[in-house]
């Protein structure tokens, strides 16, 4: 008998949320993609390190090279912010 009155209970409340009616999901834009440029996202290997007897000229040349290296890949990382930033800034103009 409880079982039966639980299974009821159960019946009604489920009955009454099938009765609701469903909300309609707002239309998503589509979706925009701002790929960046290979160029600006290509690794670039680090200079190799000097090996074997190597002089202080040959560490300054690799500090040099090294330092180059990354300056280089943080303009890049510049570059992909603004290419980026105007990519959505072209979004919010829609």
């Amino acid at each position: 008998m409880r079982h039966m009155a639980l299974t009821l209970i159960a019946l009604a409340l489920l009955a009454g949320c099938a009765s609701r009616p469903q909300p309609v999901p707002d239309i998503l834009p589509a979706p925009v993609l701002c790929t960046v440029p290979d160029g600006l996202t290509m690794q670039q290997l680090p200079p190799q390190p000097p090996s074997g007897g190597y002089s202080q000229r040959d560490v300054a040349e690799y500090i040099t090279r090294l330092h180059q290296w990354g300056r280089e890949g943080w303009t890049r990382v510049g570059e992909i912010r603004k290419y980026s930033d105007s990519c959505l800034d072209e979004l919010e103009d829609r």
